[in-house]
């Protein structure tokens, strides 16, 4: 009886701090540009996402902390390693284009390594032609590979304006 009593406490114990990591990851979501303690923050974010592996949580939270990270310098590659972890677990979800678009900006932008950006692209066009982060990544792509032709931003900035 001592026995089940002990597991009882430790079932409880195991779900409040997962419910305070939960809880602590939304509001680190809805406060995104503050990294000021983002150390602390990219734990609660891994907490939840681990808590909630088997959840359709668990893509907000690897995406969210994915976006948080690509903020802060230096952490670009742990922005993507989680990209591209929902890509690779959830390939059928709608939100794997959204991966491997957002992957495809970090590599692009933050990290300045075009060739890398421009393969995950052509993996985002070859798998998902139909979505609309398809057809961004392929505009994306061309800017890369053809440089700041002002035709080409005219066209992004079309792009950028329509939903």
């Amino acid at each position: 009886m001592i026995k089940y009593k002990f597991f009882l406490c430790l079932a409880i114990l195991v779900f409040s701090n997962c419910q305070e990591s939960i809880s602590k990851s939304e509001k680190i979501i809805s406060e995104f540009s503050d990294t000021t303690n983002f150390d602390q923050n990219l734990i609660i974010l891994e907490s939840a996402a681990s808590s909630s592996i088997n959840d359709s949580m668990w893509i907000r939270y690897m995406i969210a902390s994915g976006d948080y990270q690509a903020q802060i310098p230096g952490r670009a590659l742990f922005a993507i390693r989680n990209y591209m972890a929902v890509y690779d677990s959830l390939p059928s979800r709608p939100e794997a284009p959204l991966s491997l678009f957002t992957a495809a900006i970090v590599f692009g932008e933050e990290l300045d390594d075009h060739p890398r950006a421009i393969q995950t692209l052509g993996i985002l066009i070859d798998t998902y032609p139909e979505t609309k982060y398809a057809r961004r990544g392929s505009e994306y792509r061309e800017v890369l590979i053809f440089g700041k032709d002002s035709s080409l931003i005219e066209r992004i900035h079309k792009w950028q304006q329509t939903p």
